[in-house]
């Protein structure tokens, strides 16, 4: 991709993710490589420019991934990314683009958002219009409020969390109620395809879920594969410390008591095989909403402590998970613990009268070159 930014030319090779200042010879040198061609050719068109030079500006280009040397190993990013085809350049740029999102300590945000609100109105968060007709609706009453009312209206994300395990057959019912395949169909001209609880696009379901287990009662530490057919947990890794949350969630110390995460990834090439428009891009992501949302309820239902956050570590988890971050990515990491006695939702662990917004003593802060979205 190349466009403008700051009054220069950014050269954004988004399969790599390197970004690079761009010069007219850049630009030449890109439109003019758009085939193999010798090099020698290109001097040729650029007599104005000293052979040396244009050697340099080449090297340079093929160093951080702009251009490809005729029989030179091809990058896998760049080959895994060439499978999505059509949905690029729009989704794959968008997606390769907002990875890896630096974060800043949550006080540091908190005191720019106080200085804003003095010098920019926040816009309103809700949105009503007095000047045309209204009808008023009635709430839910009788009947209607149970057990399922209840959870709607209590789910809440927590900060907070009593240090006693989780049942194995807890974390299995969230799962059975978010990921699970519940049944499947025979759509007319097509292979059969699952039903879920949560809607998928022509019944996709590109989301799928690993645990990352700390302190669930009948299942060791480890980070773990559902397996949404089989309805079972298949183990990648062992030996998982606590600190693990820390490093997934960008420094989130507030969530590290939680007894296991879920990470939500995609596989893309489920959604692209049928849709082959980037705007379908945007549905796997609603869909990794859709399934978080499921967990929530289900966890506030059988009375867990449950959160979600988009302040991750993308590369990190991938990394652990063994996945590619293209043709599987990770997109939104949930979580629960047991709910602390005597509480029904507190959102900031209480610290001894030190600032809420600081991690407890020993805690390592984050730099201010990082800034949390969890609020």
């Amino acid at each position: 991709m190349c466009y403008w930014d700051g009054g220069g030319c950014i050269l954004h090779n988004y399969a790599s993710r390197v970004r690079a200042g761009g010069h007219y010879l850049s630009l030449s040198a890109l439109d003019f490589f758009e085939d193999w061609t010798p090099a020698a050719s290109f001097y040729d068109r650029h007599q104005e420019v000293s052979p040396p030079l244009l050697r340099r500006l080449l090297r340079q280009l093929a160093r951080r991934g702009f251009l490809e040397r005729e029989g030179a190993a091809r990058p896998q990013a760049d080959e895994a990314l060439e499978r999505w085809g059509p949905w690029n350049p729009i989704a794959g740029f968008f997606h390769q683009a907002t990875k890896d999102e630096t974060f800043t300590d949550l006080a540091v945000v908190d005191a720019v958002l106080s200085e804003r609100v003095r010098t920019r109105p926040r816009p309103p968060l809700v949105k009503q219009d007095p000047r045309v007709p209204a009808v008023a609706l009635p709430g839910v009453t009788g009947q209607d409020d149970g057990e399922f009312v209840e959870a709607m209206r209590g789910r809440r994300t927590w900060r907070r969390f009593a240090r006693r395990p989780v049942p194995l057959d807890e974390v299995a019912t969230l799962l059975d109620l978010s990921l699970r395949v519940q049944r499947w169909i025979q759509p007319r001209g097509e292979p059969p395809v699952p039903l879920k609880t949560s809607p998928s696009g022509g019944a996709r379901h590109p989301v799928e879920g690993y645990v990352v287990a700390l302190r669930v009662k009948g299942l060791d530490r480890g980070l773990y594969h559902y397996d949404a057919a089989g309805h079972r947990l298949e183990a990648l890794r062992s030996g998982l410390r606590r600190r693990v949350i820390d490093r997934y969630l960008a420094g989130q110390w507030w969530f590290r008591d939680a007894a296991f995460l879920l990470v939500l990834s995609g596989v893309f090439e489920r959604s692209q095989w049928r849709y082959d428009y980037p705007r379908a891009y945007r549905a796997v992501l609603a869909e990794a909403g859709h399934v978080c949302q499921s967990f929530l309820l289900s966890a506030s239902w059988r009375g867990l402590a449950p959160f979600c956050t988009m302040a991750i570590e993308d590369s990190t988890i991938e990394g652990d998970l063994g996945l590619d971050g293209i043709t599987e990515s990770v997109l939104y990491v949930a979580g629960a613990g047991a709910r602390p006695p005597g509480t029904d939702w507190a959102p900031w662990p209480p610290h001894d009268g030190q600032n809420p917004y600081l991690p407890p003593a020993g805690v390592r802060r984050l730099s201010n070159a990082r800034r949390s979205a969890s609020r």
